[in-house]
């Protein structure tokens, strides 16, 4: 049958046969378990064209982040009713592994750690060549249409190219880890120059890695004040989202 694809309200070009548009017969998550990125974000974006969305859709969302490294969404089932439990639960430890990924990195670019992600998932996954996040070729029954700001109501999208953030986000994690390391390297040598000088001088002392590390013993006050963009908050952050996880696995 003669299909036609258009342009998406979204921007990206879509795709359907003459025929009612309806979510492919696949399993939701037959394309994340093939490794096949392109494919499984082309089968998200249809549930959501076509209305057939619910937590697990979320759940593959939050996937399709954590491949891709990107933020996760904070609030993915607001709205929706009769939420699946173990939906909430599965995407409660998506955030917490991407809380951990982001921990690992700082650790490593501290210096506190002679390796980052190795011996975990992201050793994989983060890979460039781990997942295919190019588009399958248009069949041959399709035409593919140039973008659009026209829509028909019974199109769904198109496959597309997925970009991957993965190499900027170590980087800039890296670069600032590094940068929190040397001022506290400097912090700490100042301050202990000061009590050679003058050893009866009463100073506020540095906790060991204050600002690089959390204090187990610092209170609930103590850790919300903590610095964003710095490996203490990325690991209060990490706690915080075990302690979700821990809460809705009770």
């Amino acid at each position: 049958m003669l299909g036609v694809c258009l342009g998406l309200l979204m921007g990206a070009s879509g795709c359907v046969r003459y025929e009612r548009a309806t979510v492919p017969d696949t399993a939701r998550f037959e394309w994340l378990q093939r490794r096949q990125l392109a494919r499984f974000e082309h089968r998200l974006a249809v549930e959501r064209q076509t209305g057939a969305e619910d937590a697990w859709t979320a759940v593959g969302r939050a996937w399709l982040a954590l491949a891709t490294c990107e933020d996760l969404e904070r609030a993915p089932f607001d709205g929706m009713r009769d939420v699946d439990p173990t939906a909430r639960l599965v995407h409660a430890t998506l955030e917490l592994e991407s809380r951990r990924r982001e921990r690992l990195i700082r650790q490593r670019g501290a210096g506190m750690a002679a390796l980052s992600i190795t011996g975990t998932m992201f050793a994989r996954l983060d890979d460039d060549d781990f997942f295919t996040l190019r588009p399958a070729p248009v069949p041959d029954d399709m035409v593919l249409w140039p973008e659009s700001q026209e829509a028909w109501a019974d199109e769904v999208p198109a496959e597309r190219e997925v970009a991957t953030r993965c190499e900027a986000m170590y980087a800039r994690l890296f670069r600032q880890a590094a940068r929190e390391r040397a001022a506290y390297d400097v912090a700490a040598a100042e301050a202990d120059a000061l009590r050679r000088r003058d050893p009866a001088t009463v100073l506020e002392p540095i906790p060991p890695r204050v600002g690089l590390h959390l204090n187990p013993e610092l209170d609930l006050k103590a850790r919300r004040a903590l610095k964003p963009g710095t490996l203490a908050a990325a690991e209060r952050d990490e706690l915080d989202a075990l302690a979700r996880v821990l809460a809705l696995g009770e």
